[in-house]
């Protein structure tokens, strides 16, 4: 690809933020609620696994459905479309952490059996 191309696709890929105004804007809306329904989704898929209490008896798994609800019950009416962005991002960056923990310590307490299991 020569330079003037590359500079031209460059101009395009790096446009202004998308603001109320802008063409894309009610594109972007509903690509942000669906990767945060997906989001949402997925969060409540992992939180499954959580079933175990917490020191006052209470199911892991109910704490964190509300804590899931109210932190997406907040961030609803944001409009701020690179604030948006950022939240889904870090949302989806501490999910996928808490999966490879979740699995990490899944693995370990089957090599636990495995190596204390009397064939």
């Amino acid at each position: 690809m020569c330079l003037k191309q590359a500079s031209s696709l460059a101009k395009l890929l790096i446009s202004k933020p998308i603001v109320a105004g802008h063409p894309q804007a009610s594109a972007f809306q509903l690509s942000s609620r669906r990767d945060a329904l997906r989001l949402y989704r997925e969060c409540l898929r992992s939180i499954r696994s959580f079933q175990w209490n917490d020191k006052d008896g209470v199911l892991w798994a109910d704490k964190l459905r509300t804590s899931v609800r109210s932190e997406f019950e907040e961030a609803r009416l944001e409009t701020d479309p690179e604030l948006i962005r950022r939240m889904l991002v870090s949302g989806q960056d501490c999910l996928a952490q808490v999966q490879v923990k979740l699995w990490d310590n899944y693995q370990s307490m089957v090599d636990h059996v495995d190596k204390t299991r009397n064939n």
